[in-house]
């Protein structure tokens, strides 16, 4: 078992073991207590994330089966995190949010804080994933809340709970839109990623679509 493997273990079990083998002289050792400072407000698992990948830089080679260490450890580490959400979507809301007529979008129900993105599953007869959206976190009329600008559709009916919004008490900015090249079908969702029927509700994405799917690569909108 190689020094980094022992590492990895050791990280697994939310251990930080910052110290090196005393027969190494590692040039980034300054460079390795620098992210160690910066990152003490950062979650378990995303420190532990940064740890082990700057371990594995420091050694001399990489060994094939520790990049495939490097996969499965980001990939825990996503699922963890839960930052990406599915949401079904109707027409033509899904158009109005992507052409900046609707900035927010409304639910009955708090998505949960470390969601920052959400990925748009349009409806049919599309019955596809074609936009993922950053988010802001929840926003609500209540008493003392500041009110949404009335710059999109539906924000002045929110803030007036209007009875087409009174059940929705939940807004949520729409801050940055990405199309994606190739779109998710339903039949993609089910043969390659598990899905048992079109997302109806909030579901997570799952590891594998986050390796796949990758925001950057994405075409963005706004």
């Amino acid at each position: 078992m190689t020094w980094a493997t022992e590492n990895l273990h050791a990280m697994r079990n939310f251990e930080i073991v910052p110290n090196f083998p005393s027969d190494r002289q590692f040039r980034t050792s300054v460079t390795f207590c620098h992210i160690h400072f910066r990152t003490q407000n950062k979650s378990p698992s995303c420190l532990q994330l940064q740890l082990y990948l700057l371990t594995l830089a420091m050694q001399a080679e990489i060994q094939p089966e520790q990049a495939s260490q490097i996969t499965d450890f980001t990939t825990q580490s996503a699922r963890a995190e839960k930052t990406d959400a599915i949401l079904p979507m109707r027409q033509p809301y899904m158009d109005q949010i992507v052409s900046g007529i609707k900035d927010h979008e409304f639910r009955r129900y708090r998505i949960s804080h470390t969601v920052k993105r959400v990925w748009f599953y349009v409806t049919a007869p599309e019955s596809r994933i074609s936009h993922i959206c950053e988010i802001s976190e929840a926003k609500t009329r209540e008493e003392g809340d500041e009110p949404l600008p009335e710059t999109g559709r539906g924000n002045k009916e929110f803030n007036e709970r209007h009875p087409d919004w009174e059940g929705s008490g939940f807004a949520y900015e729409v801050k940055g839109v990405w199309e994606l090249r190739k779109k998710l079908t339903l039949k993609e969702l089910k043969g390659e990623y598990g899905f048992k029927a079109a997302p109806r509700g909030l579901v997570y994405v799952t590891p594998e679509m986050l390796r796949d799917v990758k925001l950057e690569e994405q075409i963005k909108i706004r």
